[in-house]
């Protein structure tokens, strides 16, 4: 795969993209998607719905998964 394509492939699903990291690592992404916001690659709106509802899922699945596999 080639950096030219994975690049397109990152402007076309941008927000799809971090989304999923922002649920797998919500406080790096908000920075990285802080960075990505201030060099204009993504817009204000869309990315901040996107980070926080990807946060939210995030910590309900995280929580889930350490109520019904966590040690007690």
């Amino acid at each position: 795969m080639s950096l030219a394509l994975l690049t397109s492939w990152f402007v076309l699903y941008r927000y799809p993209v971090i989304f999923l990291v922002t649920i797998v690592e919500g406080p790096v992404a908000m920075i990285i998607s802080g960075i990505m916001l201030q060099s204009g690659i993504v817009s204000f709106w869309p990315i901040y719905l996107t980070v926080v509802i990807a946060d939210i899922v995030g910590d309900i699945i995280w929580y889930g998964l350490g109520y019904h596999y966590g040690t007690s």
